[in-house]
């Protein structure tokens, strides 16, 4: 069970009776089920603090919390990102049928210098876009732009004209890449939007100031 502190109260109290009696009722169902089930719930929130404002019940945080495993966060343990992000690139790789790629010179360092404020999942979604956007088989600097890179952008007197048009086809090119990899799927899982990090709507609108179409077949 992922993200358990935003469970509603209503389900944490459903899920109590679940563990402790062992049945369970289906919607609009009559019959008690018996469930033999062992349950790994994880949450990043502070769940004694939860029960003090009386938004997680105390008595299914006790059922839970019978063998506590704190993991700490990405920046406490920077020694994992080589690992992790090599697991990544192999992952988004073979889901989309393309060579595994390795990690260009300095990009270990560079990752593992961040402070990644979105832990694994961050580290995750900025691999599976720079599997999708490197050129060859190996992912260079230029594949993995970090949070903290773009907002430092932010603010900055207004770019010249030139690097406004540079970037703009980058951008383009960017995108098509993405959409020729997810077979132009721009929603789901697999989908372009996932696969660059951007909401969907925005990439639609993107799609439509490039010009971008599927091709007709």
């Amino acid at each position: 069970l992922d993200e358990i502190g935003d469970l509603p109260l209503e389900a944490q109290r459903a899920l109590l009776r679940i563990l402790e009696n062992h049945y369970l009722t289906r919607v609009g169902g009559e019959k008690s089920i018996p469930v033999d089930v062992r349950v790994i719930a994880a949450t990043n929130k502070d769940l004694k603090e939860a029960i003090r404002v009386g938004a997680f019940r105390e008595d299914l945080f006790y059922r839970l919390s019978a063998w506590p495993v704190k993991l700490p966060p990405l920046r406490e343990r920077r020694e994992d990102i080589p690992l992790l992000a090599a697991h990544f690139a192999r992952r988004y790789a073979q889901s989309l049928q393309r060579p595994v790629p390795t990690l260009g010179d300095g990009v270990v360092k560079h990752l593992q210098a961040y402070a990644w404020p979105g832990n694994v999942r961050e580290l995750e979604h900025l691999i599976r876009r720079a599997v999708v956007l490197c050129r060859g088989e190996v992912i260079q600097m230029e594949d993995v732009p970090l949070a903290a890179e773009d907002e430092a952008t932010e603010g900055l007197l207004e770019p010249p004209a030139a690097l406004v048009e540079a970037k703009s086809k980058d951008e383009k090119q960017q995108i098509a890449e993405a959409l020729q990899a997810t077979n132009w799927m721009v929603y789901g899982e697999r989908g372009a939007a996932r696969l660059l990090g951007m909401n969907p709507e925005k990439l639609r609108y993107r799609m439509q100031k490039y010009g971008l179409r599927r091709p007709k077949r």
